[in-house]
């Protein structure tokens, strides 16, 4: 019998609900995915047809969770450039900001597992990744668009911005400073970047 697109999506739904709860509750190595596919009452099998490792998962699995515990993040045309900056940093926070403890130390052990190169199917992990970065960064991408001067390259400065994140968030990652200071010193440093090219 031939499994329909809403069956699919159902058992993709009901895959990510019990991920969730895995991922809340245990750090990210202790996670099994035999233990998801046995809660789903599905084949572990079956759970590979849908996500190819556990690192894709895990990423599908943060984004619903951000996704279900926030608002759709609206973006509006800042007045000046302080408002401008703050819009910014408040993307970035509702984006990545883990208010649950334990999922926020899964991400952060699964990321230094990724940079460490010690998971399976490092291709995928990229990947996952990529989408990851592309979810948090729309919003600013389309902020960017709406204020920088048009003479100016909106891709290329926001590839400046992106590296920029991308450096303060290892702080954030390895040097364990907290959620509040990787804002701080981000805010003071794309303040530098960003000021000399926004119109507002």
């Amino acid at each position: 019998m031939k499994i329909t697109k809403e069956q699919k999506q159902e058992t993709m739904d009901l895959i990510l609900m019990h991920s969730r709860n895995a991922f809340l509750e245990e750090d990210y190595e202790k996670v099994k995915l035999s233990t998801i596919s046995k809660a789903c009452h599905i084949a572990e099998g079956t759970l590979y047809n849908y996500f190819k490792d556990k690192p894709t998962l895990f990423i599908a699995t943060f984004i619903r969770y951000r996704s279900d515990n926030d608002q759709v993040f609206t973006i509006y045309p800042p007045n000046d450039f302080e408002e401008f900056i703050d819009e910014i940093i408040a993307i970035l926070s509702f984006y990545m900001k883990i208010d649950n403890p334990i999922l926020e130390k899964s991400f952060k052990r699964f990321l230094h597992l990724v940079r460490e190169q010690k998971l399976v199917s490092e291709n995928n992990m990229e990947q996952a990744l990529l989408i990851a970065d592309e979810y948090i960064y729309k919003g600013i991408l389309e902020l960017l668009n709406l204020c920088i001067l048009d003479q100016v390259d909106c891709n290329l400065l926001f590839h400046v911005m992106e590296k920029q994140v991308e450096g303060v968030f290892n702080d954030y990652l390895y040097n364990d400073i907290d959620f509040d200071t990787f804002l701080s010193v981000l805010r003071e440093n794309l303040t530098v970047i960003l000021k000399p090219y926004v119109r507002v």
